[in-house]
């Protein structure tokens, strides 16, 4: 690797090793004598039935919970927010609609580098996902809930990894009772001048003489699949499916791993069924030099030639067994959204792009060519193979390399963008947003497809029922939402603005909708009148959550907004204190409405076509709530910094 980068003239060359000096941990290390070893791992053969809870998160597929800020386990809704967890009883107490149940601290020292980012929940059982830039590994804590909304510190336990954070992706899955978590090692930033650790799985106690009391290898050098592609910047790339609902004190996780090299680039999709991850190498990877002689080549083709796409690899885990198939492909997916298991079909949008043209990834008026990818299942194997030109169809591409959006849909590919690129909300003083466009693929006939313009440029792009929504701008009069039906010919069957209303937030789980019996729907998303540039990733600013009816033709009616009273002025915050995940989220569960808005919890109820708030809660209110360790309550006065 430092001789293929020292000729390709990369800058980072002389970081790799020489071949002299780097040493590993040996394979099969001999364990300490206060450590516990892999030998004495308790392997539970039988767990627990978790209970199914209310689904109130805004997940790609149905039965694959994905990680988010707020869940709920039977009547407690439960909220992440700066290393903390509280929980909010919706039985009713003293005549009060909701109350305040309990709040622990996730974290137990608050010198440590830990952000908690994402959570999930399987029958009363909380399993909490951050990373410690300190350890240099992603960690796992789980918690029970009791019948009275109290939390039960259980475990906490660590895999190796480089930050697992992704401006779009969530870092954990929860399928059939099962955590699934892929975490990523950067070999080439490993400080080779030193002793490599093996990655391995610990398990934490919060007594400092005890931080590390069981220690063991996730896997040995020969579990490591070879590598199927060249690499110039190779990633140990882990998946790991693990059994969450094991009785508290067991030495480790009991987890089925797959590990290999992969390429950089990378992106990650759950099925009820198989973990996939969509591999291919940086673009950085190329001699500089092919860049430069390149550019009249690709500048005089209509679009690059299947040789010349990216090349990537397709890796496919079964979570039922762990096993590891590989799959050939070319191209990048946007995101997780252009991935989709159906049936015995796997399909993926993806950008169809020649790595040795410049214009393909610095221009950012160049054109992005796509390509729609639907390969059977049965094409996973134990070798790589060859890909096969019947697998790929090209697709009308976008005049630019940002602003994609897409999604599939049971029946549908649509991907859509907006015509000056990136949908932000324009100045005053600037020209209005030039509209989006939508193309709709049917799955069944992807020859057939078909346009469709918006009046406004194309934001955001969500699933709804059999339909989709659409949201972008147009100046700044506020934020406009399009309803899509996807018929034998797709339509527009409304659009509506939210006037002087700008959206805050761009992750998906910041959208949410519910399907009524009926077919008509409610949905809501979090807003802001002083419009923000960008929704950007790191805004820790609570927001109003702007709802909707949708009925059964199609037509939106604006409901109203349920706002937080603003931040507490007596909170303190001690750990992971930027929402990189976003801190509002509306929240429907049963038939009952609520908004998460910062640390405020706000239930709404409709009178007519108007929505009110009817109960408010301040989460970081001074209360009698446990301490980091469990044990009784502190004095209200020092409940909170």
């Amino acid at each position: 690797m430092r001789r293929e980068a020292e000729r390709r003239g990369v800058w980072w060359a002389e970081d790799l090793p020489d071949g002299s000096k780097q040493k590993f941990a040996p394979d099969a290390a001999p364990c300490d004598p206060d450590e516990v070893c892999e030998a004495d791992l308790i392997v539970v053969t039988g767990s627990r039935i978790a209970a199914p809870n209310p689904v109130i998160t805004n997940s790609q597929e149905a039965g694959v919970d994905e990680g988010d800020t707020v869940k709920q386990i039977g009547d407690h809704l439960v909220v992440l927010q700066d290393g903390r967890l509280f929980s909010v009883d919706l039985r009713g107490n003293a005549g009060m609609p909701i109350a305040f149940a309990d709040r622990i601290d996730v974290y137990t020292d608050p010198d440590r580098d830990i952000w908690y980012d994402e959570m999930l929940v399987s029958g009363n059982r909380i399993i909490v996902t951050g990373y410690s830039y300190e350890d240099n590994a992603s960690e796992i804590t789980l918690l029970d809930l009791d019948a009275q909304g109290r939390f039960v510190r259980l475990d906490a336990f660590q895999i190796s990894s480089n930050d697992y954070y992704d401006v779009d992706n969530y870092a954990t899955r929860l399928v059939n009772g099962r955590l699934v978590v892929h975490v990523p090692l950067y070999i080439a930033d490993l400080d080779f001048s030193e002793d490599q650790p093996w990655p391995v799985m610990r398990r934490w106690e919060s007594a400092p003489e005890r931080q590390q009391s069981a220690i063991r290898q996730m896997f040995g050098a020969r579990d490591i699949f070879r590598p199927v592609q060249s690499v110039l910047q190779p990633v140990l790339h882990t998946i790991s499916s693990c059994r969450i609902n094991a009785p508290a004190g067991a030495p480790f996780l009991d987890c089925d791993t797959a590990a290999f090299i992969g390429g950089e680039e990378s992106e990650f999709y759950v099925s009820p069924a198989h973990a996939y991850l969509w591999s291919a190498p940086g673009f950085d990877e190329t001699d500089p030099e092919q860049f430069i002689a390149a550019v009249e080549r690709c500048a005089a083709k209509d679009s690059p030639d299947a040789r010349d796409v990216l090349p990537a690899a397709v890796y496919r885990m079964e979570l039922a067994s762990g096993r590891l198939e590989v799959a050939a492909a070319a191209g990048m997916p946007n995101d997780q959204f252009a991935l989709d298991s159906a049936g015995d079909r796997f399909r993926a949008l993806v950008s169809w792009r020649d790595p040795h043209c410049l214009q393909a990834w610095a221009d950012p008026n160049a054109r992005t060519f796509l390509a729609f990818v639907d390969m059977p299942e049965h094409r996973f194997g134990q070798r790589l193979g060859h890909l096969s030109p019947r697998d790929y169809m090209r697709l009308p591409g976008i005049p630019s390399p940002f602003g994609l959006e897409n999604r599939f849909t049971a029946d549908h590919l649509v991907y859509g963008w907006s015509r000056g690129g990136y949908s932000y909300v324009p100045h005053e003083d600037s020209l209005p947003l030039k509209t989006g466009r939508l193309a709709i693929l049917p799955l069944d006939e992807p020859d057939s497809v078909m346009t469709l313009d918006l009046t406004h440029s194309l934001l955001r792009l969500e699933v709804l029922g059999d339909g989709l929504i659409a949201t972008g701008y147009v100046h700044t009069e506020g934020t406009h939402l399009s309803r899509l039906e996807l018929a034998e010919t797709p339509r527009i069957s409304d659009t509506i603005l939210l006037a002087n209303r700008f959206e805050t937030e761009g992750r998906s789980h910041a959208f949410n909708a519910t399907v009524r019996p009926d077919g008509s729907a409610l949905l809501g998303l979090p807003t802001a009148i002083v419009p923000p540039r960008f929704r950007w990733w790191f805004r820790s600013t609570q927001s109003d959550i702007s709802f909707l009816a949708l009925n059964t033709d199609g037509a939106f009616t604006q409901l109203g907004e349920l706002s937080g009273d603003g931040e507490a002025e007596a909170y303190v915050c001690e750990v992971s204190c930027v929402d990189w995940y976003g801190n509002s989220r509306p929240i429907f569960t049963g038939d009952r409405i609520f908004a998460l808005s910062g640390s405020d919890i706000i239930e709404g109820r409709l009178f007519g076509d108007q929505l009110k708030p009817v109960a408010r809660l301040d989460l970081t209110a001074p209360q009698d709530v446990q301490q980091p360790d469990g044990s009784l309550p502190v004095p209200e006065s020092s409940a909170l910094n």
